[in-house]
């Protein structure tokens, strides 16, 4: 009789060990000549286990059950890279194999001089507005090449107007139904939210979102469980068109009951900016609300604005530079005693 409780005790806990064995998942981090990429940051999609790749561009995460997971991995230098993989019930270990990382290009290292959103409207159909491919990071030799010998304000790629571009949030295009044109001043402000498209591709490449168009595809993501848990405080004193620019965002993270918040708030004011007679007033918000309803099923609630009150300035030719400066501005003057903008948008 003992020796029948013995086995009936061991089976149940071998019984008991086979069920709690959870899987390890490992791969190996390489940049573009198969050297070792290391002291990346690996981040897995709706979890706090974290991890940074070593010396040797290793990493692994442990005690992983059963289920499709995603890992994003970024490191400055490279462009961000999202694996999707499944885990079944019977692997001990899985091996992701060698991942590859692709070299960036910022535009800090290219000497481009991104221009505020309020400094590209001062023609009323917004045809001057910068080309958004030209704003990002990306391997295409041409915009590259463009971005660094014209300046992304100056050139649009291969002569494509920006009404070409197809800018997506979370499948919903921002171009406007009267002229196709994107009007970026419509998320000015919201740096945290939109600092990192899903997808951002030039000209005629594939897109895994929608067919494209002829000036690329910019795809945003703003599920509140995409964006990474925490908080971030910033103020900035600049002397552009505006001097002081506040700036709070919050990222709850998705929680055990299955609901993500994320909120940012900012204002960009000045009494008079840095061009005579130009003052700014702006203000920017983003909510977005997620609720996990399963694996594969999700319901998600985002709503966002940037209400701008600023004093525009006008262009002028070098023979006016000569006469009355670089901060001449034409559209303003004095009204009994009054400083006043002519063209206030």
């Amino acid at each position: 009789m003992i020796k029948k409780l013995s086995i009936i005790s061991i089976f149940g806990i071998l019984s008991f060990s086979a069920l709690q064995a959870q899987t390890t998942v490992y791969a190996y981090l390489k940049d573009a000549q198969g050297k070792p990429v290391e002291n990346a940051e690996v981040d897995l999609r709706d979890s706090d286990n974290d991890v940074t790749a070593d010396k040797i561009g290793y990493f692994q995460l442990v005690d992983m059950k059963p289920g499709h997971y995603s890992i994003t991995i970024s490191k400055p230098g490279f462009e961000h890279k999202i694996i999707e993989f499944d885990v079944y019930a019977n692997e001990k270990k899985k091996d992701l194999g060698s991942i590859s990382l692709a070299p960036s290009l910022d535009m800090a290292d290219l000497g481009v001089i991104t221009i505020d959103d309020s400094d590209t409207q001062d023609s009323d159909n917004g045809s001057t507005q910068p080309t958004v491919g030209l704003l990002s990071s990306g391997r295409d030799a041409f915009a590259n090449v463009a971005a660094f010998e014209l300046g992304a304000y100056w050139f649009r790629p291969r002569g494509v107007d920006n009404r070409f571009e197809d800018i997506l949030f979370n499948g919903v295009s921002m171009s406007k139904n009267d002229d196709g044109r994107v009007d970026f001043s419509n998320w000015g402000g919201l740096n945290d939210m939109t600092r990192y498209p899903q997808e951002n591709v030039e000209n005629l490449t594939p897109s895994e979102f929608t067919f494209g168009n002829l000036g690329g595809v910019t795809y945003y993501n703003t599920r509140a469980s995409s964006y990474r848990k925490g908080t971030s405080l910033a103020y900035s004193f600049t002397n552009r068109s505006y001097f002081h620019r506040a700036m709070a965002t919050y990222n709850s993270g998705l929680n055990k009951k299955g609901w993500a918040y994320s909120f940012s708030a900012s204002r960009r004011w000045a009494e008079e900016g840095v061009i005579e007679g130009t003052y700014q007033d702006a203000y920017a918000y983003f909510l977005s609300v997620e609720k996990r309803l399963g694996e594969r099923h999700a319901l998600n609630f985002t709503a966002f604005g940037s209400p701008t009150y600023r004093g525009s300035n006008s262009p002028n030719t070098q023979e006016v530079y000569d006469l009355a400066g670089k901060n001449y501005n034409s559209y303003w003057g004095w009204q009994d005693g009054e400083k006043r903008n002519s063209r206030i948008r």
